[in-house]
């Protein structure tokens, strides 16, 4: 039955997510506590060093991210899709830095 229902439509992870909440309310925590709880194990800090981390929860993080991925990717038929979409990222300031210099400097 597991393996029907996960290969169908339930990501692994969104599973793992809804058993460890249900865990946490069946030790006396309401859903609110249980969700706060589990969902500091879920949420993505862009600033954790995550070569820090061990291969397991790497792994975790690694497929918290492609699921987010594939949750904001637009693809054809989508609405908002724009194929060969291209952005410029010109900012108002050019920042200097000392390794990109033009070739020039480099020969003077």
């Amino acid at each position: 039955m597991y393996s029907i229902l996960n290969s169908c439509c339930v990501p692994d992870l969104r599973l793992e997510k809804m058993l460890r909440i249900l865990q946490e309310s069946q030790k006396g925590r309401s859903i609110d506590e249980a969700v706060s709880n589990i969902s500091k194990d879920y949420d993505l800090d862009p600033n954790q060093d995550l070569n820090k981390l061990n291969d397991e929860t790497a792994e975790q993080k690694e497929q918290i991210m492609d699921d987010t991925f594939q949750k904001n990717q637009l693809k054809p038929g989508d609405p908002g899709y724009e194929y060969d979409k291209q952005v410029d990222f010109d900012t108002a300031e050019k920042l200097e830095a000392g390794w990109d210099s033009s070739e020039e400097d480099f020969w003077s």
